[in-house]
């Protein structure tokens, strides 16, 4: 959505989503498949949802499409997109947008990620090709999360979170 800045007049980018962008809890989990327990369990956390697997353990607050399109994700993905609120943000590459037919005009919560660094120039500049840990510790300093947990290692290939 596009914005005119009070004191410059020039044309800016804003959010427009239903999505929360702040939280008081400030810790993310990024939920693997392999994580155990219940949605209660769960959703005292903000949660990140990159597998559609994980989709049966919460409802996301987040949810990055990132791997390559196949047609049993795109059946998973598109299953939870019809019961999908406006309160879940959901990040995705420009293969998924194409491929589950998402327009980031239509829905409010939809991020691209082409589209991340002109909009937010504080976030590094990945490409499509940058490993999906260096997009998802993207997504935290946009979503202004201090703490992520995980059970994979994530490696800072970019550099966000220099001191």
């Amino acid at each position: 959505m596009k914005a005119v800045h009070p004191k410059t007049g020039k044309p800016i980018s804003i959010m427009r989503t239903e999505a929360q962008v702040t939280k008081t809890k400030r810790t993310m989990v990024w939920l693997a498949p392999t994580f155990q327990g219940t949605t209660e369990r769960w959703s005292r956390w903000s949660t990140l949802v990159t597998e559609p697997e994980a989709l049966s353990k919460c409802n996301p607050d987040i949810a990055f499409l990132y791997d390559e399109p196949n047609p049993e994700s795109i059946a998973l993905w598109s299953a939870w997109l019809q019961t999908a609120t406006n309160n879940t943000l959901i990040v995705a590459t420009s293969k998924w947008m194409t491929v589950l037919k998402l327009s980031a005009a239509i829905h409010e919560s939809v991020l691209v990620t082409n589209e991340l660094y002109q909009r937010y120039p504080f976030l590094p500049e990945l490409t499509e090709k940058d490993s999906k840990e260096s997009w998802v510790l993207a997504i935290a300093q946009l979503m202004r999360f201090h703490c992520i947990v995980t059970s994979t290692p994530l490696l800072d290939e970019t550099g966000i979170f220099k001191g």
